[in-house]
């Protein structure tokens, strides 16, 4: 398995795409969030209209989901020609398809493709990879989610982690936690913060962490507080993690 970072910034940052990955088994890609400004890094990553088999959102906040819509007018102008999957929970699954209206109107019907929605209580496996979801505390629902293929790669969404994630953590080779804050004052109730990241790091001596949608002021910061941590990272777009050797390497 491969992790392409294509962003990892928060909602506003001024600097770091929002934060979005792409995970790789062969020729099999699912795409994790998609948020305004991550888009622009999936075209130039995978400017072939037929490269991501399938869309998981973790929920429906702009710098997560406002990708959508520009990316698929980009599918179909490509004549994209294999359905597309959109995975999502309940509660975000009307709200993109929302997205997806407003952003096709006025373009001629019928598209090249076909979407396939499927809620997450509906799947336990897309692809290659077996996958498996658990809630976090956020302001509207959120659900991490394990991929497990070759290797398994936790990735948490926005908010708290809970014991259902702490759980799935254990399962990872790889977790991407959100860790918007340095402190838990002020992440507050909604968001991670790094003292509640690193009592995860210090439960799962196996896994590497990769911390990510960081406070643009806190960024700073928090790499400095990190340093030297072992198996902690701060991932960058650009990366591309090796999950099998550990190999990192990096594109513009």
């Amino acid at each position: 398995m491969k992790v392409r970072v294509l962003g990892c910034g928060e909602a506003s940052d001024p600097v770091h795409p929002n934060s979005s990955v792409v995970v790789e088994q062969g020729d099999w890609r699912l795409l994790i969030d998609l948020g305004y400004s991550a888009a622009q890094k999936l075209y130039s990553c995978y400017p072939d209209g037929e490269a991501i088999d399938a869309i998981y959102f973790t929920h429906a906040h702009p710098d997560h989901c406002f990708g959508l819509g520009p990316y698929l007018i980009r599918l179909n102008d490509r004549q994209r020609k294999k359905p597309l999957q959109i995975i999502c929970n309940p509660d975000s699954q009307e709200r993109l398809k929302h997205l997806v209206e407003v952003s096709f109107w006025g373009i001629d019907k019928p598209w090249s493709f076909d979407l396939v929605w499927i809620t997450t209580d509906e799947i336990s496996s897309v692809g290659p990879f077996q996958l498996t979801f658990a809630s976090t505390t956020h302001s509207v629902t959120n659900q991490s989610i394990l991929v497990q293929g070759e290797q398994a790669l936790f990735y948490s969404g926005d908010g708290l982690v809970g014991q259902e994630g702490e759980q799935l953590i254990n399962k990872a080779d790889m977790a991407f936690i959100e860790t918007f804050a340095l402190t838990e004052q002020a992440g507050g109730q909604w968001h991670g913060n790094l003292p509640h990241t690193l009592k995860l790091v210090d439960a799962n001596p196996d896994t590497t962490f990769c911390l990510y949608h960081i406070r643009e002021d806190f960024r700073e910061n928090m790499m400095l507080q990190v340093e030297g941590i072992e198996r902690v990272l701060v991932p960058e777009s650009g990366d591309l993690f090796d999950m099998a050797s550990g190999e990192i390497t990096h594109d513009a």
